[in-house]
């Protein structure tokens, strides 16, 4: 309790803050990690079904992948980490959310600003570049049986996530970076942040002067670095930082 109270004061003390997460988040509201033992890319090679590359080749084949995908994250809520979030932004602790996960759930739990290095559960046409509704039971059965759908331009439809081979879009590198040189704090759950970009984030903010706050299971680099890391489970040291600063602006627990 003294270390997620103490999250809590940096948090207050140092208003505003940007939020980093990662697979940790939404592994507890049942979004499998992928590399994990029974993850999917045990059952899809992402070689041949999750670059770039394999969707211009072969869309139908890939998008056997993306129903798949879509099956995993379609059945999940928001959990204790993201409404915990939510709640900071909401109480102006935090204004940016930059997410590695691709499930929508900070937005679902009520995060306004979210940036989403990896793309998001939305949908859009290869043609035009339209923005597509998401996909009727029909429309996902026909793409599980490998025929992918298409838009009414005539050209196939994909989700709007970051393939193996493709770049992390200009814009939410930009939009992250801003972030953080608003801020005033970083808060990093549930990643280790080894992968470029979002392993330059703490770095920037400890460059800047802003406090680092670490919630994750194990050490990481990141640990290095922060002023406080805290060992457990985002879904249960996030809604205590929460509660803590609550009270600490006189809102009760």
């Amino acid at each position: 309790m003294g270390m997620a109270r103490s999250a809590a004061e940096l948090l207050v003390a140092h208003r505003p803050g940007t939020a980093l997460t990662g697979a940790g988040v939404s592994v507890e509201s049942g979004v499998p990690d992928f590399r994990s033992p029974g993850g999917i890319w045990e059952t899809f090679d992402p070689d041949e079904y999750a670059t770039a590359e394999a969707l211009a080749f072969d869309p139908d084949k890939t998008w056997v992948f993306f129903a798949s995908l879509f099956d995993l994250v379609g059945k999940v809520k928001p959990g204790a980490a993201h409404r915990a979030l939510a709640d900071l932004g909401t109480l102006g602790v935090l204004r940016t959310v930059v997410t590695q996960n691709i499930d929508g759930l900070h937005q679902a739990a009520g995060s306004a600003d979210v940036v989403e290095y990896h793309g998001g559960p939305s949908l859009v046409c290869m043609g035009c570049g339209q923005p597509v509704p998401p996909l009727d039971e029909r429309q996902l059965e026909a793409a599980r049986r490998g025929r992918a759908p298409r838009h009414a331009c005539g050209g196939i439809v994909r989700p709007a996530v970051v393939l193996f081979g493709e770049e992390i879009p200009a814009e939410a590198m930009r939009r992250s970076i801003e972030a953080v040189h608003a801020s005033h704090s970083l808060l990093v759950a549930g990643t280790s942040a080894q992968v470029w970009p979002a392993a330059g984030l703490p770095r920037l903010a400890a460059q800047q002067g802003a406090p680092v706050i670490e919630v994750n299971l194990e050490e990481t680099p990141v640990t290095r670095i922060a002023a406080i890391s805290i060992r457990g489970r985002a879904g249960e040291v996030l809604p205590e930082i929460a509660w803590h600063v609550r009270r600490l602006l006189g809102l009760g627990g």
